[in-house]
């Protein structure tokens, strides 16, 4: 898996995660101070050299172990 499809896999965990949980990217955004852009950018891929920090929040946000969120990334 090359670093642009990893990304995208990351992005479709993120949405299918927020789905879940009913949450809007703007509910998201509120709850981790990350821009909703951003998000938007993380979900569809389009975010690259994503902090680890970020995924930690975003993880939190979401009510998922981080490491949840990167299923599959192998």
């Amino acid at each position: 898996m090359n670093e642009e499809e990893m990304f995208k896999k990351f992005g479709e965990n993120v949405r299918k995660q927020r789905e879940k949980e009913n949450l809007t990217l703007n509910d998201v955004a509120k709850k981790t101070k990350i821009r909703e852009q951003y998000l938007q950018k993380i979900e569809n891929g389009k975010a690259t050299g994503i902090r680890c920090s970020h995924i930690i929040i975003i993880a939190h946000a979401l009510n998922i172990e981080a490491y949840k969120l990167c299923k599959g990334l192998q």
